[in-house]
């Protein structure tokens, strides 16, 4: 953890974990952190990234309801 989550300890991630959205971004070639090992891995293309995300978290944002063209 570095950045501006450089004192936020796994446990605190863990937790707000189970009430917001959130994933783990890892190189794919290092795996992912101590905390995210059990989270589902999801490759994010021509980034050399993972995201790891727990299972069960909840959504940031539900996408619009679809638009349907009048008639």
């Amino acid at each position: 953890m570095g950045g501006n989550n450089r004192d936020t300890t796994a446990h605190v991630l863990l937790h707000r974990a189970a009430r917001e959205a959130t994933a783990a971004l890892a190189r794919i070639c290092s795996g992912p952190p101590h905390y995210a090992r059990t989270w589902t891995p999801h490759r994010l293309p021509g980034t050399g990234l993972t995201a790891y995300v727990q299972e069960g978290t909840p959504t940031a944002v539900s996408p619009p309801p679809a638009h349907r063209a009048a008639r």
